[in-house]
């Protein structure tokens, strides 16, 4: 996660002939508390002010050095805007995560990962950010083979697209990554930022940098979305740090407006009576708030219609164009998607491997022939 520190000086909303001086710890102190404890911005009268200095630069004389004095301006803190509010006013304490096991690879218990956030560069290739290689897997305590010898590599800032028809493993390969205890893995390695993935746990793999989006999100009602991303960037959190409560609500009002996104979705119940929209809109805002290194994106253009399916992508290639390294690899069945999302390298799945890989031009190949010339595993391309 990038540092939460929130700005050392906020805008100024308004003015007042005599301005209060209200220093950091005041500025919680002078704030009312909700029965469960979490602080709630006063917008009546008697609101405190803070003290917004500026410097203003004194030049240098013969006998006097230049100095930098401070000139007073007055304000409230931008904290106690009431868009703002809106979100400050679902900060209360979350149900343990430790209740949504289907949420295991989001929700995730704070506890120490086994893997740096930042691999030395002797632990990890330059090249790849991920690399499988004869992955196999089965449905756990069942001996029913799905994946068969997966094999492929993506690499810093690469989007890569995996197609197939159904049955053919894509999802269980996303799943397999993610960490989901449905699925036992019986031979092969998959190797992420430098470090054996399948040795972490599911909250650990989402605290070394890996995000899946589901292709079925979970409803959880009574529980609002800026609780859940609270608690879910809380565990992100280096050991012992605590997340300030003020720090989280900037940077989610800043994500939110950086995809397009009313502030008053924060106070929603997570996925609770969504459209199908919403719900992928609700997975690429918490991408934008854990800020992984490596998205799977399981099939996210199901169920959207032509609309969502625009506001989906707009808001992945606003992400990836912040950050230029993170990695996606993009399940899907159409080429629709791969018209707003473009990718790097496009793979063909079947019988539970890659059959073919290619550029672009190997989705127009499958819209146009579909998926029968490719079905036969000994089709595979030479090289991933």
């Amino acid at each position: 996660m990038s540092d939460l520190s929130s700005p050392s000086t906020r805008s100024c909303i308004s003015c007042q002939p005599t301005p209060l001086a209200v220093s950091a710890p005041t500025r919680r102190a002078n704030t009312r508390a909700d029965d469960s404890g979490w602080p709630h911005p006063s917008l009546g009268e008697g609101t405190p002010h803070t003290d917004v200095r500026e410097p203003s630069e004194t030049p240098a004389t013969e006998h006097q050095p230049g100095r930098v004095t401070e000139r007073p301006q007055c304000g409230r803190i931008a904290l106690m805007t009431r868009r703002i509010s809106t979100v400050y006013s679902h900060l209360t304490p979350l149900v343990s995560p430790s209740s949504f096991l289907e949420l295991r690879c989001r929700i995730i218990l704070n506890k120490p990962t086994e893997i740096s956030a930042e691999p030395s560069e002797e632990r990890m290739s330059d090249a790849y950010i991920l690399k499988i290689e004869g992955l196999e897997a089965k449905v756990a305590e069942e001996d029913i083979p799905i994946l068969n010898g997966v094999d492929l590599e993506i690499g810093k800032g690469e989007i890569h697209a995996l197609m197939g028809p159904n049955g053919s493993g894509k999802s269980t390969l996303a799943k397999v990554l993610s960490g989901h205890p449905g699925y036992e893995v019986t031979s092969g390695s998959v190797v992420f930022r430098g470090s054996d993935l399948l040795e972490l746990e599911a909250d650990e793999r989402s605290q070394a940098g890996l995000f899946l989006a589901f292709q079925y999100p979970v409803e959880i009602p009574g529980v609002s979305i800026a609780n859940f991303l609270r608690t879910a960037v809380q565990a992100h959190q280096p050991e012992g740090e605590e997340l300030d409560i003020f720090d989280f609500s900037d940077i989610l009002t800043e994500r939110m407006e950086l995809l397009d996104m009313d502030v008053s979705f924060a106070e929603r119940h997570v996925n609770d009576g969504f459209s199908g929209g919403e719900k992928k809109r609700n997975e690429i805002l918490q991408m934008a708030m854990l800020k992984p290194k490596l998205v799977v994106m399981d099939e996210t253009d199901s169920g959207l219609d032509i609309d969502a399916l625009k506001v989906v992508a707009s808001g992945v290639n606003t992400l990836t164009e912040e950050d230029p390294e993170m990695s996606i690899l993009l399940i899907t069945h159409y080429q629709r998607l791969l018209d707003h999302i473009e990718p790097d390298r496009v793979h063909v799945m079947g019988d539970g491997r890659i059959v073919r890989s290619g550029g672009p031009e190997v989705a127009h190949a499958l819209e146009a022939e579909g998926y029968k010339n490719w079905r036969d595993a000994d089709s595979v391309a030479n090289g991933v």
